[in-house]
């Protein structure tokens, strides 16, 4: 039985820190991330952490934590505060799950979800969008 089926569009598989990664793009990602760590960017990366979006289960490809002093979102510990956001690896802005998710995220999301766009195994990346949860009205 082939546990690793063929990407649907074509994207190589890579290892990275012991994990295999879907795409290059996702393990370059990966290592951006093991670097913000070290310059204390970010706290804490999580990968493939699932979120609900109203009746949708969608695994976003990262959950990134920063540890900041006031007025953020989530306390884990008392007096502990993190900034957190999502992030997801596209290879193209048109592909069609972009647009499905973003209007899901923008009415369910529970954090920011940052697009990242076209990098291949490079980390530079042709373009990114943040999508941010509209806020609810009535």
């Amino acid at each position: 039985m082939n546990l690793l089926r063929p990407h649907k569009y074509g994207a190589k598989f890579e290892w990275y820190n012991d994990v295999l990664y879907r795409s290059k793009a996702e393990a370059a990602r990966a290592r951006q991330n093991d670097l913000f760590l070290r310059t204390g960017e970010v706290t804490y990366w999580l990968r493939q952490v699932p979120i609900q979006l109203g009746t949708v289960i969608w695994r976003v490809d990262f959950v990134c934590f920063k540890q900041v002093e006031d007025h953020r979102i989530v306390q884990l510990k008392p007096g502990q505060l993190f900034e957190v956001w999502a992030e997801e690896i596209k290879g193209n802005p048109k592909h069609k799950d972009v647009s499905k998710y973003r209007e899901l995220w923008r009415k369910w999301g529970p954090f920011p979800l940052e697009f990242f766009f076209g990098a291949g195994s490079s980390g530079k990346w042709k373009s990114t969008e943040i999508v941010v949860a509209q806020e609810p009205t009535g």
